[in-house]
């Protein structure tokens, strides 16, 4: 378990069973086949609740919209500042 990555990330996603899963690795109780599955399940239970959410997000069209158009309106005003700052500074001020 020392040198292995999956019983790394067993730490972060099995953090209660972290000992037994130890255990079972050092005592060749568990195979590495079964150790990634198990990893796999874990990983995909911790997952599930940003699929839900990516989902709602995905099937509500509106909320999308007014997200990217707030972006957009940002950005551009980020970018006027910006270029005028550059124009200014390379006296490319246009009357």
């Amino acid at each position: 378990p020392e040198i292995c990555d999956v019983f790394y990330l067993h730490k972060s996603f099995s953090k209660e069973e972290i000992g037994d899963i130890e255990k079972e690795c050092k005592n060749a109780l568990i195979g590495c086949t079964q150790c990634k599955e198990n990893l796999t399940v874990k990983i995909s239970n911790y997952l599930s609740d940003f699929r839900e959410k990516r989902a709602a997000f995905l099937n509500d069209t509106d909320y999308l919209n007014t997200v990217l158009e707030n972006g957009k309106n940002t950005v551009r005003e980020i970018t006027k500042e910006t270029i005028n700052q550059v124009r200014y500074r390379m006296k490319l001020i246009s009357f």
